[in-house]
């Protein structure tokens, strides 16, 4: 009788609890959009590549590629690259806030990446990796880091790396 309550368990719950810890995902609860260069939202997906579209600074409707991230559980995502920089706009204004290398942000909110640096405008990034870092109430929740890389002059892609 044991053994079959037992079964019956491991089927209605799955064998997750019997799983090391250090073998579960840490965090699943992300939603990446990225925005391709004709508007349409592409969300991002773990190991899939996502077009970043035709981006040229003096020619964009907007100051960067527009990344948006939701995560229910997290009241703050921080977001780290190690090239290019974060902006900050909320259209209809005009006014382009840049944030550098390092910006938390909350559930919801979409940021611009572009691919020049803050301290060098005349530096346009080949390449970058931003960490994106979930927390709720200074607790680290996940992680995910997005790979950018630049295709040609004015195009970039972006991969959603799992680790």
């Amino acid at each position: 009788m044991a053994a079959v309550c037992t079964f019956i368990l491991l089927a209605m719950f799955g064998f997750s609890f019997l799983q090391p810890e250090s073998d579960k995902p840490l965090f699943d609860g992300f939603v990446i959009t990225a925005y391709a260069a004709d508007g349409t939202p592409v969300e991002v997906k773990p190991n899939v590549g996502f077009p970043l579209g035709m981006y040229q600074m003096t020619m964009s409707r907007v100051p960067g590629f527009p990344i948006n991230i939701v995560s229910g559980e997290a009241d703050v995502i921080s977001l780290q690259a190690t090239d290019g920089s974060f902006l900050l706009w909320t259209p209809p204004d005009s006014k382009v806030v840049d944030k550098g290398k390092q910006i938390d942000i909350k559930s919801g909110d979409t940021i611009y990446w572009t691919p020049t640096n803050d301290d060098d405008f005349r530096t346009i990034a080949s390449t970058s990796s931003i960490e994106v870092i979930a927390y709720q109430n200074d607790k680290e929740l996940g992680r995910r880091t997005i790979e950018i890389n630049r295709k040609d002059d004015y195009s970039y892609s972006g991969i959603l790396v799992e680790k």
